[in-house]
């Protein structure tokens, strides 16, 4: 994602990118976020095969955690600027995304 500011009440999305062109077999990452400046609102499946709501873990997201895991026995081609996923905020308060 590229740097900008955001306004409080503003529903922003981000892309989730590998930024390197290679095959995924599998990963696995938490987000941390401050709940006191975001809102999550959604997630949304990119281009990844079966990947689906299930990957996702977001029982704690309005704690400021995100959990995902994924994957699968054939290795999926992904390019540096494959959308593997995108997540939707919501600004509590102005600020910058970097």
């Amino acid at each position: 994602t590229s740097e900008r500011a955001v306004q409080s009440g503003e529903t922003f999305t981000i892309d989730i990118n590998p930024n390197i062109a290679t095959k995924f077999i599998g990963y696995q990452f938490a987000m941390r976020f401050d709940p006191e400046l975001l809102e999550f609102i959604s997630v949304e499946n990119g281009d990844l095969p079966d990947l689906s709501e299930t990957n996702f873990n977001t029982v704690d997201a309005s704690a400021g955690m995100l959990l995902t895991s994924w994957n699968t026995a054939q290795p999926a081609a992904v390019s540096n600027e494959t959308v593997l996923f995108s997540l939707t905020f919501r600004a509590k308060a102005a600020g910058q995304l970097s």
